[in-house]
């Protein structure tokens, strides 16, 4: 029902890029337009961090794999999909003080490692030292099997539309 919708609407210019600020139904969203290139682009939640057309959230608490896959999902995400290189997310660890971090990496007993989206880890190792680490997790610069019943801090990952 639209009708109970509401609709807060601020505008503003700063050297050539129009920033809007919406409020619809206590929810926050932001977004600017470029006029140089003619783009819109919408910004990342509060409290997640934009980097190279994604955001990226850091959770604080600790889950399993399949929960803190749920847990992305929910917030329209998925677990950190690596299709590049690791060097993209070293810069974003920098701050980060945290010794692992669940990624959307998973061990399919046909296919081998599968990332969340699908493809197949070809251009890396994963570190691992038993049969039941099915589960990924990114240690500093390296993939390292897991048990997927390992309680830690996952990495969310949403593409800015």
């Amino acid at each position: 029902d639209t009708s109970k919708l509401w609709k807060t609407t601020v505008s503003f210019h700063v050297a050539s890029v129009h920033y809007v600020f919406l409020l619809v139904n206590g929810r926050e969203e932001y977004e600017y337009f470029d006029f140089f290139t003619g783009d819109c682009h919408p910004y990342c939640p509060q409290e997640w961090v934009a980097y190279r057309g994604s955001c990226y959230s850091f959770s604080m608490e600790k889950k399993d794999w399949n929960s803190s896959q749920e847990s992305c999902r929910a917030q329209g995400a998925h677990l950190l999909v690596i299709s590049d290189t690791l060097e993209m997310v070293m810069d974003l660890f920098k701050i980060i003080q945290v010794e692992y971090f669940w990624i959307g990496l998973r061990n399919s007993t046909s296919s081998g490692w599968i990332w969340e989206d699908g493809s197949v880890l070809s251009d890396a190792r994963v570190q691992s030292n038993s049969p039941v680490q099915n589960c990924a997790v990114l240690m500093k610069d390296q993939f390292h099997a897991s048990s997927c019943q390992f309680l830690t801090q996952w990495i969310c990952e949403k593409t800015l539309r």
